[in-house]
């Protein structure tokens, strides 16, 4: 609850995201450095299958999260 209003208070008025990070701390990124960013979009990871099964509401979700690394992976074998 403590990191939720802090993270509400860095954001709202100072502009500034904060995430937890893996060896437990957090830390903080100004929203002005990612704004230029490109978004990711289904567009470019999705194929037309899955695009078409996430309009309808039809999509296989465990699919999907079989696709996404593990937190406990190992970045090398990735």
């Amino acid at each position: 609850m403590f990191a939720a209003e802090v993270r509400d208070e860095l954001e709202v008025n100072h502009r500034l995201i904060m995430f937890e990070i893996d060896s437990g701390g957090y830390g903080l990124v100004a929203a002005k450095a990612v704004e230029a960013a490109k978004p990711i979009t289904g567009k470019g990871y999705l194929t037309e299958q899955e695009r078409d099964g996430l309009r309808k509401g039809k999509l296989d979700w465990s699919t999907l999260e079989g696709e996404l690394p593990r937190d406990d992976a190992d970045p090398e074998e990735e």
